[in-house]
C-alpha cells in the first residue's frame, strides 16, 4: 500500500471531504459518497478505499461498535482553520502520516536509516544521491519521502521540507563528508532544539511547584546550562521538601529512541544518585506549541547498570586523558 505512491493524495482528498462534514463519525460508504464527489475537480478518479486502509493501518482512524469511521486525536491536531483547499491540507498531513511511520517499527528503521545521509546546508535540507551507498538506495524511504510531499529532486540531491531538520538531526550522520560550515549548522539546529526541551521542562517544574503550594522553590528553578554547559546537568530545582534535584533534559525530535549521554553527564548522575534525573522529551521538534512527551528518571546511572535495564550504552564520549608521558609517540607530518 505505502509504495502505491497516491496514499497521501488520496488521504488529502478524503480527509478533506470529511473535514466539510465536520469530522464527526462517519461509515465507510459515507466516506467513499464524499470522496468519490471530487472527481471532476481532481485529475486522477479517486481510491478512497486505498485513503481509509492506509489511515487504518497508521492508526489515525479507528471504527466504533457501531461500525463508524472515527479520527484519531493526531489527525485531528494536523488540522486547523486556516487549511481551506486540499493544496494547503498536503504538508500538515503528510507530516502528520511521516511522523505516525517514524513511530512504527514497520517503517522506523527504514526511514531513520535514509534520514542520516541528509546534509543541513544553508540552502536547505539535501541528500546526495551520488553519497548514497548503493544498498542503501533500495530503502523504500527515499520513495516513501516523495510520496508524503515532503521532499523532491534538485538534480541530483534529493531535498526535504525544513519540518524534518530535527528528525535528521536524530538519525545521526552517515558516511558521508562533512564540511565544517555543515558541522556548525547541525550544532546550531541541535541547539535550538535543545533549548526548546529546556524551557519546556523548566516550566513543568515550574508550573508542579506552584500546583503544590510551593511557588518560593519555583521562583529558584533555574536553567544551569545558560551559564554552565560543564556542570553535568541542565536545571536545578526542588523537592517539596526543599531538597534541590539536578535535571539533565534529553531530547528527541521523533519518539524517544537514542539519547547522548557525555561521561560528564554521567559522573555527575552517579555522584548524585537520586537527586539526579533525567526530563527526555520525545517529539521536540513540535515545541514550543505542539504536544510532546516528557519522560522522567531518576538515579539513571543506577537504571543503566541494572542487569534488567530499557537502556544499553552503544556509543559513548571517547574522553583521551594523557596519564604518561607520550614523548616517544610523537611525529612530524610527512
Amino acid at each position: 500500500m505505502l509504495d502505491e505512491g497516491r496514499f497521501v493524495p488520496e488521504i488529502v482528498r478524503l480527509v478533506f471531504m470529511w473535514r466539510l462534514h465536520g469530522m464527526e463519525p462517519a461509515g465507510e460508504d459515507v466516506l467513499c459518497h464524499w470522496a468519490r464527489a471530487t472527481a471532476a475537480w481532481t485529475r486522477t478518479p479517486p481510491l478512497p478505499y486505498q485513503a481509509i486502509l492506509a489511515l487504518k493501518s497508521l492508526g489515525l482512524l479507528t471504527t466504533s461498535a457501531a461500525g463508524e469511521c472515527l479520527p484519531a486525536p493526531s489527525l485531528l491536531a494536523a488540522l486547523n482553520d486556516d487549511l481551506q483547499d486540499p493544496e494547503q491540507m498536503s504538508l500538515p498531513l503528510g507530516l502528520c502520516v511521516f511522523e505516525q511511520m517514524l513511530g512504527d517499527e514497520r517503517f522506523q528503521p527504514r526511514l531513520r536509516s535514509a534520514l542520516r545521509f541528509f546534509k543541513i546546508q544553508a540552502t536547505g535540507i539535501l541528500a546526495d544521491w551520488n553519497c548514497v551507498p548503493p544498498v542503501e538506495r533500495r530503502n523504500a524511504a527515499w520513495i516513501w519521502l516523495q510520496q508524503l510531499g515532503l521532499g523532491r529532486h534538485m538534480g541530483a540531491a534529493l531535498q526535504v521540507v525544513p519540518h524534518l531538520e530535527s528528525y535528521v538531526l536524530d538519525a545521526g550522520i552517515g558516511r558521508i563528508p562533512l564540511s565544517q560550515a555543515e558541522l556548525d549548522l547541525r550544532l546550531q539546529a541541535q541547539r535550538r532544539r535543545s533549548v526548546l526541551a529546556e524551557e519546556h521542562v523548566l516550566t513543568i517544574e515550574k508550573e508542579r511547584l506552584c500546583a503544590s503550594g510551593a511557588p518560593d522553590l519555583a521562583q529558584g528553578v533555574m536553567r544551569i546550562s545558560e551559564e554552565d554547559v560543564a556542570a553535568g546537568f541542565d536545571i536545578l530545582s526542588f523537592e517539596l521538601s526543599g531538597q534541590r534535584c539536578f535535571i539533565e533534559v534529553k531530547s528527541s525530535g521523533g519518539p524517544r529512541v537514542s539519547f547522548h549521554w557525555s561521561c560528564n553527564e554521567h559522573q555527575c548522575a552517579l555522584d548524585r544518585s537520586d537527586a539526579y534525573w533525567i526530563a527526555w522529551v520525545g517529539w521536540a521538534t513540535r515545541l514550543p506549541f505542539g504536544p510532546c512527551d516528557v519522560a522522567w528518571f531518576q538515579n539513571p546511572a543506577a537504571l543503566l547498570g541494572r542487569e534488567n535495564s530499557p537502556w544499553a550504552v552503544v556509543e559513548g564520549d571517547l574522553v583521551v586523558n594523557r596519564v604518561t608521558d607520550d614523548g616517544p609517540f610523537r611525529a612530524e607530518p610527512r
